[in-house]
């Protein structure tokens, strides 16, 4: 077999395993018919069990959505978000990669803006697409971890870090399902945070103090603690540097040679 022809071949069972209603009917001429199963009926059971599998990724991925979403939606979601991008790597880490994007380019536009739920759909489906990101991401031996000892102008943010500012309180509405599945979708309210990653463990610290943002804010843009902490006035700076350091959300800078 050619490579074209292969390739046709290959996209041709891709489109048939991710929309049968669409594509079936023009597959199954490659499959043989057994005593037992007709080419179609073979052909579905390979359907079911790949589709089944990518939304056992996406839901692994998408634990939170799914339970704020219900199942039905969620299946519903995932098999169109499927079709419109289908899986193309070696690996299925980043399968939910476009789902935040196809959630919004698919949202509906006819809803009030005292119920705009899909604000926070998507902005939850970010959240955790971000957290499968970050316990993934490499980091060079330029960082190790920070202790009280560390010079101020080497101590630097957690390189696996990112600063997230959401508009409905999705790290609280997070954590709540934990402990309750059937939480109702919040209110819109304001919240900053930032999700990093420490001895291979996710966490987040909730920022609601002023100065705790504003420093997260600058050394986020790249700057020393030396170097963000010259227009704080605060009392406790030294108590912020040495619990950041504990959580991990410092870390130190070597000089390179």
């Amino acid at each position: 077999m050619q490579d074209d022809t292969l390739k046709t071949f290959q996209n041709a069972f891709l489109k048939a395993l991710l929309d049968p209603a669409q594509s079936s009917q023009a597959f199954t001429h490659f499959i043989e018919a057994s005593p037992a199963l007709t080419a179609s009926q073979h052909l579905a059971i390979y359907q079911h069990s790949y589709t089944a599998r990518l939304e056992q990724c996406m839901a692994a991925q998408f634990g939170g959505l799914k339970l704020a979403l219900g199942a039905p939606l969620f299946h519903l979601f995932c098999s169109e978000y499927l079709r419109t991008y289908p899986s193309n790597s070696y690996t299925l880490n980043n399968l939910g990669e476009r789902f935040a994007e196809y959630l919004l380019t698919t949202r509906p536009t006819d809803i009030e803006e005292e119920e705009d739920w899909p604000s926070f759909i998507i902005e939850l489906a970010q959240f955790e697409y971000l957290l499968t990101v970050l316990f993934d991401q490499p980091i060079t031996d330029d960082y190790t971890e920070a202790t009280v000892h560390v010079p101020e102008e080497q101590l630097v943010i957690n390189p696996v870090s990112h600063l997230c500012e959401h508009q409905y309180p999705i790290n609280q509405f997070f954590n709540n399902l934990k402990h309750n599945p059937k939480v109702d979708i919040p209110l819109p309210q304001p919240e900053t945070c930032l999700v990093y990653r420490h001895r291979y463990k996710i966490g987040v610290l909730d920022l609601h103090n002023p100065i705790e943002i504003a420093l997260v804010k600058t050394l986020n843009d790249g700057y020393s603690w030396k170097e963000a902490v010259k227009e704080v006035e605060t009392t406790s700076l030294s108590t912020i540097k040495a619990s950041w350091i504990e959580l991990g959300i410092l870390a130190a800078k070597q000089d390179k040679l």
